[in-house]
């Protein structure tokens, strides 16, 4: 009510003549409406009107996307080979531990391979490295560098190349 104090809106009125609950609208058009409507209206006919569309000429530009740097290391992670292991000493239940003993057992046993064997890989061949530099190697892209020592920890687990060889292609979703 403050603009009905004023004498800006006679509310008390307009209240009157539409009812206690009717919405109150101006009776007219305010002049600051039209007034915004047209300049709206006469702006966007003069920026379409006089855009120039006859002048210049289209140039082909030849573009060669350019690779984007990368910071990649590839670490290689050394292979100590002990030769041939007792499986007999290792269980057949899936390791808890880790991240990637679970996931190598996984793909082993998947693969058909021996869930003893497939115990036995995943603690050989963290007992030669860690999982960091597993990780750091790429093992998560299954990548032939970062698979080296994993071969071999499953050749000293008796695990025969086959097996192995179906092991790689499942993790790489190729089987």
């Amino acid at each position: 009510m403050w603009a009905d104090n004023r004498g800006w809106v006679n509310a008390t009125k307009l209240a009157e003549d539409h009812g206690p609950h009717g919405v109150i609208l101006a009776d007219r058009t305010r002049p600051v409406t039209v007034v915004a409507g047209v300049a709206l209206v006469a702006l966007s006919l003069w920026l379409v009107l006089g855009a120039d569309r006859e002048s210049g000429e289209a140039v082909a530009v030849a573009y060669v996307a350019q690779p984007i740097p990368t910071t990649t290391t590839t670490t290689t992670v050394p292979i100590e080979s002990t030769g041939p292991v007792d499986v007999t000493q290792y269980g057949t239940e899936r390791p808890s531990g880790g991240l990637i003993a679970p996931v190598l057992w996984d793909f082993i046993t998947l693969a058909g391979g021996d869930p003893q064997a497939a115990v036995c890989t995943g603690e050989v061949l963290l007992e030669r490295t860690t999982e960091d530099a597993l990780i750091a190697s790429g093992i998560s892209d299954f990548t032939d560098e970062s698979l080296v020592p994993v071969i071999q920890a499953a050749e000293d687990c008796g695990i025969d190349r086959a097996i192995i060889d179906q092991t790689i292609a499942i993790a790489r979703g190729e089987a």
